[in-house]
């Protein structure tokens, strides 16, 4: 077995079938009521290797144990406790009838195969010399290589007998997603039938409060029928007033469920999720919450390698964390209004504009130099470099200016982006002013979301994305993020880097959004 690839460790073992009077005791000699029915397993070594066990005392047994049939076993620490054996130094026993194995081990968990625990395992060929082979009940426990369980489970029979691998029956665990989905397709159904269940109860709750209604109101409806009400009339008003009264109720329970889920959201550390046709747009962040959302993104960007103060040497940056949050904050008002205006969710523009100014150094200084110079004092050669808190070319900003003026997402007039005197106006805009560029971010993802025409794209192009919308899914916000950066392997790297930014930016705006009602 251990000969096919993405095997790990592998073993026979079985259920020792004792006597109906084999009782299992910690001394040689005791009462009935001293022995315990216990279950004993026959194992080889690799079963005990494949089970991945802690050990709390002693060893495991291994194959000379095995080939050379010592009366030896490994029992769990429950076990243990349970036959009163608390240390190994008194090298204790376990007499499983009148044959006493010595204890070796006491395992404290087990990584697989739990039911080990529960038992005494004794090597597999002490089982077979003591009480014969096993009938008919013997199974092989293997541990593979992660991934590879699906692989092994198609290779063993064959490995095992090449005449008759229909002797055998492989046993894989369960492939994640499969099990995933098939637990919450179970989960839906569960779920639908207890609404079926409340939709019934209510319905007769309603049907029963008109009933009573009608029944006190006997006195009404005469009048209104002595003064010229019709029956329609009066049908009216009284499914107008159930239609009512559902629809109160429904609006209530819907509430109550909204905010009971925050809450537990909240109180668990999690991120409410609710369809996003019924998420409200962005609303002005919430200040309480700014403290929170500073300390998550400062532990988000350590952990890939972003220190907070910026770092020393060739790698570091010019900006602090405290300064790049703050500033992308200021804004938020802005940043606000720019979301509702575009169907763009805030942590879209926050997170492209965080991003990019934590990545400013002394090499995007040197270029913004040499930019200034080719336009100022004609010197140099580089007339354009990604620049500001969004690192925003002129060329860019040209480009996705010109794509939402076409399209009606923002009014001025177009710029060539192949001229010098519009590549150096906008460049100056990006460069030094912040609210410009938090204005020109949201404008490039639209101008993403249309393929980027007329940028530079990977040679088969960019495909144009559905419109841009608070709905948008995981993958098209991926796609968003990751061409503002551009293409390439390491744009897609960065990308996914961004998405834990864009998770936690989201994560607080989300909250804000149900706390402050829609």
């Amino acid at each position: 077995m251990a000969r096919l690839n993405g095997v790990r460790h592998a073993g026979v073992y079985w259920t020792v079938r004792l006597g109906e009077n084999t009782s299992v005791r910690s001394t040689p000699v005791g009462n009935a009521t001293n022995g315990t029915a216990l279950q004993v397993v026959a194992a080889s070594s690799g079963v005990l290797e494949a089970a991945d066990p802690p050990l709390s005392q002693g060893r495991l047994y291994d194959r000379w144990h095995d080939a050379s049939k010592q009366r030896v076993t490994v029992i769990g620490s429950g076990m243990a406790s349970r036959l009163g054996i608390t240390t190994l130094d008194t090298q204790p026993a376990v007499f499983i009838g009148d044959r006493g194995f010595t204890v070796i081990g006491i395992v404290e968990d087990v990584e697989r195969k739990a039911d080990l625990l529960m038992s005494v395992v004794i090597p597999r060929s002490t089982a077979q010399e003591l009480w014969g082979s096993p009938k008919n009940d013997a199974k092989m426990f293997i541990s593979t290589r992660l991934g590879a369980a699906p692989q092994v489970a198609a290779e063993v029979a064959l490995a095992l007998s090449r005449s008759h691998p229909e002797y055998f029956k492989a046993i894989p665990p369960p492939d994640p997603k499969t099990l995933r989905g098939n637990v919450t397709a179970d989960l839906d159904q569960l779920f639908l039938l207890l609404a079926a269940i409340c939709l019934f109860i209510g319905t007769i709750g309603i049907a029963n409060t008109t009933l009573v209604a009608v029944l006190e109101r006997t006195g009404e409806i005469g009048l209104r029928r002595a003064l010229g009400a019709r029956t329609r009339h009066v049908t009216f008003q009284f499914l107008a007033e159930s239609a009512t009264l559902g629809c109160l109720g429904g609006l209530i329970g819907a509430s109550l469920g909204t905010i009971t889920v925050v809450a537990v959201a909240v109180a668990s550390d999690w991120t409410p999720v609710l369809h996003p046709g019924i998420v409200a747009t962005d609303v002005a962040f919430d200040g309480s919450f700014l403290n929170a959302l500073h300390d998550d993104l400062s532990r988000y960007m350590r952990s890939i390698g972003f220190e907070d103060d910026g770092g020393t040497g060739t790698d570091a940056r010019l900006f602090t964390h405290t300064q790049c949050f703050e500033t992308i904050m200021s804004y938020d008002a802005q940043t606000t209004q720019l979301s509702r205006t575009y169907s763009m969710r805030k942590a879209l523009i926050q997170t492209s504009t965080y991003w990019e100014m934590r990545h400013y150094d002394l090499i995007d200084q040197g270029v913004d130099h040499q930019v200034a110079s080719y336009h100022l004092n004609g010197i140099g050669i580089v007339k354009d470099s990604s620049t500001g808190i969004g690192q925003i070319s002129g060329e860019v900003g040209i480009r996705a200016w010109n794509h939402c003026i076409d399209k009606g997402f923002v009014t001025g007039t177009r710029t060539d982006p192949a001229k010098d005197a519009d590549i150096w106006a906008m460049w100056q805009k990006v460069n030094k002013d912040n609210a410009f560029t938090m204005r020109t971010v949201p404008l490039i993802h639209l101008w993403g979301v249309a393929g980027k025409p007329g940028g530079k794209n990977p040679p088969a192009g960019e495909t144009t994305l559905r419109a841009m919308s608070l709905n948008y899914t995981e993958g098209e916000i991926f796609e968003i993020i990751r061409r503002y950066q551009g293409w390439g392997d390491q744009a897609e790297t960065d990308a996914a880097k961004r998405m834990g930014l864009y998770h936690i930016f989201e994560k607080y705006n989300n909250l804000v959004r149900q706390l402050a009602g829609g």
